[in-house]
């Protein structure tokens, strides 16, 4: 297995104009993203955040079939920000 880090940063100013050449003004924040893969023998991924009561974990099997369905819940909708990750 691995760990990766993602340092976390914000716009300021230009949020998503910087793919096109525009200025854009980002600033470092605190927060990160820390990612542990291991591997398994199981053809289904599953994901726990450090605050499983507030975001409980979830579990999708790893397709290219894969379907997402947005809920209005946002501690069941969490997981499709890595699962749209995972199927982009």
């Amino acid at each position: 297995g691995f760990l990766c880090r993602a340092p976390g940063r914000v716009n300021l100013i230009g949020e998503h104009i910087d793919y096109s050449g525009f200025a854009v003004l980002p600033m470092a924040v605190e927060l990160d993203v820390l990612v542990v893969v291991v591997p398994s023998e199981s053809d289904k991924v599953k994901i726990s955040n450090i605050s499983p009561e507030q975001y409980p974990p979830s579990e999708a099997e790893a397709r290219a079939s894969l379907v997402i369905t947005p809920t209005t819940d946002p501690s069941s909708n969490w997981p499709n920000y890595f699962f749209c990750g995972m199927k982009g």
